[in-house]
């Protein structure tokens, strides 16, 4: 099984929280869509992704060298599972309910913050649970 640096990861998820972070702050609601957008390019282009390319080419060469890891099928469910939330935040959104869609999409930021601060990462404690 490969093994991926959860840095990257926690970056991407990161990035996720500060554009919803913004658009709660802000009052604007399509910054779940962007936010969505970005977070399904992580799933569907993984490492080539804009946000893992730029990680890898301007911020990991300044750090430190990697002590955490993890398998890349629970990074892989972690950003399917924030993709899917986002979506589902965005086509509520799209039928007219912000109200509803920033409740979802307020659930997918804590997902994803938890999961960028390493405190929770609701993708391993799943993959834990089912044995």
């Amino acid at each position: 099984m490969r093994l991926v640096d959860v840095r990257a990861s926690r970056f991407e998820q990161a990035i996720v929280v500060v554009i919803l972070l913004a658009g709660f702050v802000f009052r604007q609601p399509w910054c779940i869509p962007i936010a969505a957008v970005v977070a399904a390019s992580v799933l569907v282009l993984g490492e080539r992704s804009p946000v893992a390319r730029f990680w890898h080419r301007v911020i990991e060469p300044r750090r430190p060298a990697a002590t955490n890891f993890e398998p890349r099928p629970t990074a892989q469910t972690q950003a399917l599972l924030l993709t899917v939330g986002l979506v589902l935040a965005t086509v509520v959104w799209s039928a007219g309910s912000v109200g509803l869609a920033s409740i979802v999409a307020a659930v997918a930021a804590v997902v994803a913050a938890l999961g960028a601060t390493g405190v929770v990462n609701l993708a391993a404690e799943l993959r834990r649970r089912r044995g």
